[in-house]
C-alpha cells in the first residue's frame, strides 16, 4: 500500500483541491509476457473500492517496462472516491498466474 500523501506532490499542489484524471502505471517485471494490475483506493470510512485486473503490457518505447494509463472507469475504478491523503493498494501479477499471491 501507498500513501501518497500530499507532502509528496509539488509545493504549488498543496492545499488545493486535486483532480485526478489519469495514473500512469509503470513498472520494470522480471518476465516479458502481460502482467495484471489492481488497485484500490482507501474511503473515508476506510473501505476499499477496487478495481478489476487492469491488462498491462511490455512496451519497448520504454525500454521494456511494463506500462498502463489508468483513467476513471478503468477497471471499474471511480476516480472521484480517491483522496491522495488516504492509501492506494497496488497489486500485480504475471496474466499466466491464479492470484496475485506470486511475486512479479
Amino acid at each position: 500500500m501507498i500513501a501518497i500523501g500530499e507532502n509528496r506532490l509539488p509545493f504549488f499542489a498543496r492545499n488545493r483541491t486535486l483532480v485526478i484524471d489519469k495514473l500512469e502505471v509503470l513498472a520494470r517485471c522480471e518476465q516479458e509476457e502481460d502482467y495484471h494490475l489492481r488497485l484500490a483506493f482507501e474511503r473515508e470510512d476506510g473501505t476499499f473500492s477496487g478495481s478489476t485486473n487492469i491488462h498491462m503490457v511490455r512496451d519497448t518505447t520504454l525500454n521494456g517496462l511494463h506500462r498502463v494509463s489508468v483513467v476513471d472507469g478503468t477497471g471499474g475504478l471511480d476516480f472521484s472516491e480517491f483522496d491522495v491523503s488516504h492509501l492506494l493498494s497496488v497489486q500485480m501479477k504475471k496474466s499466466s498466474d491464479d492470484d496475485f499471491r506470486s511475486l512479479c
